[in-house]
């Protein structure tokens, strides 16, 4: 009987992960980069804002936000990958302005265990060699250095629409849905427990 009430839990806590409620990149999140390149007293600054806009059947559809801090200049594009083809999107192994990223192992960085990959950033006709940082994921850090060029990007802000919705403690339809599913696991389990006399 102990195994059963093991059984449902676990299933209980499969439907969650299921649903998105585990993912680290969810519908609404947005990440926000600052990309830096050096090449001798020049220094070109960009702003790079991610928009997730949805997630369906394995499909993502974000936005790309591209501010130039030298000129002012925005572009905004849109894009829809599979996530298991993503591209310029920094998550998993995938990034913007890059060719032939590689998994090349782990190591820690700031205290955290990332995932590290190492491929060339495209600019202004150069192929600079990186080392990109993923923790959870999601790109945290990467740099470079070619030709007296220096590149640096780093995630300086990240939002996560999921973690912000039970913070603020409104929940959505499909929210309700997984937390009626774990009451009743949780039901079940105790019903259970009171059938064969441990409570």
């Amino acid at each position: 009987m102990k195994s059963v009430i093991i059984l449902l839990l676990i299933l209980g806590i499969g439907v969650i992960s299921d649903n998105g409620v585990t993912n680290s990149l969810n519908s609404g999140d947005v990440l926000v980069y600052e990309v830096t390149i050096t090449h001798g007293n020049q220094i070109y600054t960009y702003n790079y804002t991610f928009i997730v806009n949805s997630i369906e059947k394995g499909i993502v559809n974000f936005t790309v936000i591209i501010t130039s801090f030298n000129n002012g200049t925005s572009i905004i594009q849109n894009y829809l990958f599979p996530l298991s083809k993503l591209e310029c999107l920094p998550y998993n192994g995938s990034m913007f302005n890059t060719m032939n990223l590689t998994f090349v192992g782990y190591e820690e960085f700031k205290g955290k265990n990332a995932s590290v990959y190492s491929g060339y950033y495209q600019f202004s006709n150069l192929e600079i060699p990186i080392k990109a940082y993923y923790v959870n994921g999601i790109l945290n850090y990467a740099n470079g250095n070619y030709d007296n060029y220096s590149l640096q990007i780093s995630l300086i802000n990240e939002y996560n629409h999921l973690q912000e919705t039970f913070i603020q403690g409104s929940l959505t339809e499909s929210n309700y849905i997984i937390l009626a599913i774990v009451i009743v696991f949780i039901v079940i389990g105790v019903l259970l427990l009171i059938k064969i006399g441990k409570i």
